[in-house]
């Protein structure tokens, strides 16, 4: 009995492993089958009393040690895996390469690793007994999300399952409501059997592609083994048949029949065409409908790019997907001077591309930070320059600038169901 001792109802003693165990499953003292309280007492005198004794290792790896040097042990165990943090990935190791795993080039740049080894406990000043990590996903902007988050909308990304690190698993007629009825991203969806040889070829293809795409295009997986009457609901609500797989259908919000692709089964082929039929919710705005396009749709806001660059770019299409019903977005070129005096904008042709957040008189939802980094003086639209850095000009740095002042998501019109 090593770690913190806690103490059911009746005082029979359990560990803090075995007690999270128990939780997992009856929630019962062991000894007297009563419930654990959700406050459960831990007893000092007893967790004091057991550091001057050794224990045998819970793998039965043959090592044993008091509960410090067990602790340590614990961490290093090659025989106790333990799952990295993130949900779609299945990887298993040991406690103390969990952090070279999370940091390697599988995650980089999604995670950061904080040890919290020797935390005091506060009051009595004793050290957690637990060894580990926690493993924290980055955001643009920690504080904006937790002040805005009931307003961002969030990923529709699902557990992956056993289809890849990047993709979704469709399984129900409730994922595909969730999750491509919800959404207003292009979807590129694999109808696949785990034992073809063909599908398992293409998978790592497919995940390249989702990771290449990330926040552009989504891409999922319906297993047509596993789930075989979720497949037929598919296929007759689209009206289409499955002579072979891997078959790959391509679904867009803006139409009802899905796409097919027949190219070939590289990252590459498929990557060009999810983005040459990518849906796009951007109006192209000149000097003589600046004033139409704000007054529009009066119960949304207002965002318009100013680029030089012609056409629109697979990024605003993609923002213009993520906030659609909330931030009306439109494009405009930097060569339009008539444009640019009704703006009042005085900005040389290497200060392009800007976005522009045209504002309402009292916003109650912008913090005073985003105040301080986008609003011009005397203006009546925030302004993000996309010049300074091509780092800069990312999904999450857009999303973040049109987050505070986006329209709240309003119920959408029921699309079929399947």
């Amino acid at each position: 009995m090593t770690g913190r001792i806690f103490q059911c109802q009746l005082g029979h003693h359990i560990c803090e492993d075995c007690l999270d165990e128990l939780k997992t499953r009856s929630g019962l003292c062991p000894t007297c089958t009563q419930p654990f309280p959700p406050t459960v007492a831990r007893n000092f005198g007893m967790e004091k009393l057991a550091e001057h004794f050794s224990f045998a290792c819970p793998q039965a790896c043959g090592f044993r040690g008091k509960p410090d040097a067990l602790r340590t042990h614990k961490a290093e165990c090659k025989l106790r895996l333990v799952k990295c943090p993130l949900k779609e990935c299945e990887h298993r190791c040991s406690l103390k390469d969990l952090p070279l795993h999370i940091e390697s080039e599988l995650h980089k740049g999604d995670v950061h690793v904080f040890d919290y080894n020797r935390c005091k406990v506060k009051g009595d000043g004793l050290p957690l007994p637990r060894i580990g990590y926690t493993a924290g996903i980055e955001t643009a902007d920690t504080e904006n999300y937790a002040i805005h988050k009931d307003q961002l909308k969030m990923s529709n990304r699902v557990d992956a399952g056993e289809y890849g690190l990047k993709m979704t698993c469709l399984k129900t007629s409730q994922h595909w409501k969730d999750k491509v009825n919800a959404s207003n991203y292009l979807w590129v969806v694999e109808f696949y059997r785990e034992s073809c040889g063909f599908c398992a070829l293409f998978e790592p293809e497919m995940e390249k592609a989702a990771t290449d795409l990330k926040h552009l295009v989504y891409f999922a997986g319906i297993n047509v083994e596993k789930d075989p009457q979720f497949t037929q609901k598919v296929v007759q609500k689209f009206g289409f048949q499955i002579s072979g797989v891997p078959t790959i259908k391509v679904f867009s919000p803006t139409g009802d029949t899905p796409m097919d692709y027949n190219g070939e089964r590289k990252a590459s082929n498929l990557k060009k065409f999810a983005l040459s039929v990518q849906p796009s919710f951007v109006l192209n705005i000149k000097d003589s409908g600046l004033e139409k396009f704000r007054a529009s749709q009066p119960e949304q806001r207002k965002a318009l790019l100013i680029t030089g660059k012609p056409g629109q770019s697979s990024l605003l299409k993609a923002i213009s997907s993520e906030f659609q019903g909330r931030v009306l977005i439109g494009q405009a070129r930097s060569g339009d001077q008539g444009l640019l005096n009704r703006l009042g904008l005085k900005i040389s042709q290497s200060g392009f591309p800007v976005l522009l957040a045209f504002r309402r008189e009292a916003d109650a939802l912008e913090s005073a930070k985003w105040r301080k980094e986008h609003l011009p003086e005397n203006a009546d639209f925030a302004l993000l320059s996309l010049a300074d850095s091509k780092e800069r000009a990312t999904f999450r740095t857009l999303e973040y600038f049109l987050m505070p002042f986006a329209r709240k998501p309003q119920r959408q019109p029921e699309k079929a169901e399947l």
